[in-house]
């Protein structure tokens, strides 16, 4: 993922060559430090990427102060570490560290959506979780994600990513959310 150059570009504006792979993504996992990457089924993957999701989300859901102060700091700061550990992060190991912590982030890191519900939307907030930090972080700059992803590309690489589903209430209509191998090349 290259970032181009766009210097007079808003927070929250995707540049136009990279919009097919941020308007509508829901969750990313990216590959550890220098590529490195436990064998795991597409499954696994999945699994990680739903825990990060519903944990993280529920702890800003059921929090309001936390939201607002993460709201706030936000209009003056790319980013910032929020909230307490997540269970999903496990044991904090150093970033280059190769064990594999089943259910857990381990070496990966999971870029996700802020929740969106009629009473809190911070779909323009995204959410990064990784083992080695303290907890997770947050950015409201999608110009600033993408930089930061283009720059990291040389050390991290996508290995799963899905869509976000408005209504995917059957299997097939799932499944048509995660990215094919083609895109996440």
């Amino acid at each position: 993922i290259g970032a181009g150059s766009g210097s007079s570009m808003s927070a929250n504006e995707v540049p136009e060559q990279l919009r097919e792979y941020f308007e509508n993504v829901e969750v990313m996992v990216f590959s550890g430090s220098r590529h490195f990457s436990n064998p795991r089924a597409l499954g696994e993957f999945e699994h990680i990427a739903n825990q990060c999701i519903q944990q993280s989300h529920q702890r800003l859901l059921d929090n309001e102060e936390l939201v607002s102060d993460v709201c706030e700091t936000l209009r003056n700061s790319n980013l910032m570490p929020w909230g307490t550990r997540l269970n999903v992060q496990g044991r904090m190991q150093a970033s280059s560290c190769k064990e594999l912590e089943p259910g857990k982030v381990s070496e990966l890191l999971c870029l996700l959506r802020g929740p969106q519900t009629p009473s809190q939307d911070m779909r323009n907030h995204w959410i990064g979780i990784v083992r080695h930090d303290e907890t997770p972080y947050m950015t409201g700059s999608v110009h600033w994600l993408v930089k930061h992803i283009a720059g990291r590309g040389r050390i991290r690489h996508l290995l799963f990513a899905r869509d976000h589903h408005l209504d995917a209430s059957s299997d097939t209509a799932a499944a048509d959310l995660l990215w094919d191998e083609d895109k996440v090349k």
